[in-house]
């Protein structure tokens, strides 16, 4: 395959490259490499997205709201024993 970048563009590349220590060829190789796959037909995921990406997406949100991990460790808890109770009422005739 062969790529005719615009003018811009391959000077921009150029100079990540070296900043990099890698060619322009390696760097964009790399870009292309680190790009999730897109969703496929038979992707039984349904975004098509790793969950290592996901999980990334999580974590991101979760610093973002300045909780700590015992806050959100006794968040999921409350949120786990109210739904056990509503789920206990429910079942028992």
């Amino acid at each position: 395959m062969f790529l005719t970048p615009s003018p811009g563009a391959e000077e921009k590349a150029t100079r990540i490259a070296r900043s990099l220590g890698v060619t322009p060829t390696e760097f964009i190789e790399s870009l292309i490499e680190r790009h999730p796959d897109p969703p496929s037909t038979t992707d039984e995921r349904p975004t098509g997205m790793r969950f290592r990406d996901i999980v990334a997406m999580l974590q991101q949100d979760f610093e973002a709201t300045g909780m700590t991990d015992e806050e959100l460790d006794a968040f999921i808890e409350a949120e786990v024993k109210a739904h056990r109770k509503i789920s206990e009422n429910f079942s028992t005739p």
